[in-house]
């Protein structure tokens, strides 16, 4: 290719790689930088043979006073080094290389927009749990029970038992259960879709099966002596206590029994979690126990 046929070809390139940049010459962060690393970021592309040091202050001075809006160093060699083919070449391969990894950026942060608001974090009645299980036991099962399933009215007298005037108080029983778990007759979920630090998740997926649980007919209620059927520790009167989360105005006529959440950004709920409530969000366990074979994601982000 003739050198003028090549300088054409560079320029009309420039001009639609351009066409919306308003600025010229060294603009952005070249626009800070010195003569000496101006010449090393061309050489870093064509060698210091083309890009020579004997030409930095020409090279600075071509590109500061430039018709073309130069924010790189590609953009730079070629508005430079028009006529050689080769300098081009290698500027459009390290442009085309740079469009490819803000696009897998863009990208990325894309999806991280869409995973957070599809899964908003700290609503009441929307939780999330990560579980080994294949989803055939859990939606297509008994939902998330604990090890002791508790009747109805013992998660009553469970929830007396900690928030009683007498007692050790709600703040330690609930500590006590998110780091012991003790009793396995409870059912721990997370408020947010990190699932306490339980599954490791990113916008590619998880490691364990992720699930989210809708419980209906949710709400706060304040806990007081009518409300809970018993005289209440010293910890609710100060503003300490965790949440009681109930499905009725008081705790004797509640079917769904929860204390949430400003401990480790878990929910406890003494009662269990229909399957109906429960949706697969992202499986990395199928239901083929002997194969595996998750999904990921069901519904992509």
């Amino acid at each position: 290719m003739c050198k003028e046929s090549q300088r054409v070809k560079s320029l009309e390139y420039l001009a639609e790689l351009l066409k919306d940049k308003d600025k010229t010459g060294l603009v952005g962060p070249l626009a800070k930088e010195s003569v000496d690393t101006i010449l090393i970021g061309l050489q870093h592309i064509v060698g210091n043979k083309k890009a020579k040091f004997s030409e930095r202050k020409k090279y600075f001075k071509n590109l500061s006073e430039s018709d073309f809006s130069i924010e790189s160093y590609p953009i730079a060699v070629i508005v430079l080094f028009p006529d050689d083919e080769e300098a081009v070449a290698q500027a459009k391969e390290v442009i085309s290389k740079m469009e490819e990894t803000e696009g897998i950026v863009a990208e990325e942060k894309r999806k991280q927009l869409s995973l957070a608001k599809r899964y908003p974090k700290n609503i009441l009645g929307t939780y999330y749990r990560a579980d080994n299980r294949p989803p055939k036991t859990i939606t297509g099962g008994d939902g998330f029970t604990g090890y002791k399933v508790l009747s109805v009215q013992e998660a009553i007298e469970m929830v007396r038992l900690w928030f009683n005037k007498d007692g050790m108080g709600p703040i330690a029983f609930h500590q006590d259960w998110i780091s012991n778990k003790s009793g396995g007759d409870k059912v721990a979920t997370g408020n947010d879709i990190g699932c306490m630090g339980y599954s490791g998740i990113d916008t590619s997926g998880s490691s364990r099966n992720v699930y989210k649980i809708v419980v209906p007919g949710l709400k706060i209620v304040n806990v007081t002596e009518a409300i809970l059927g018993c005289p209440i520790h010293k910890e609710v009167d100060e503003g300490k206590a965790p949440q009681l989360l109930l499905n009725a105005g008081t705790l004797a006529d509640a079917t769904i029994i929860g204390i949430g959440g400003a401990i480790a950004e878990e929910t406890t709920f003494f009662t269990s979690l229909k399957p109906e409530w429960i949706s697969l969000e992202c499986e990395q366990t199928g239901d083929d126990e002997i194969n595996g074979g998750g999904r990921g994601w069901i519904q992509a982000l």
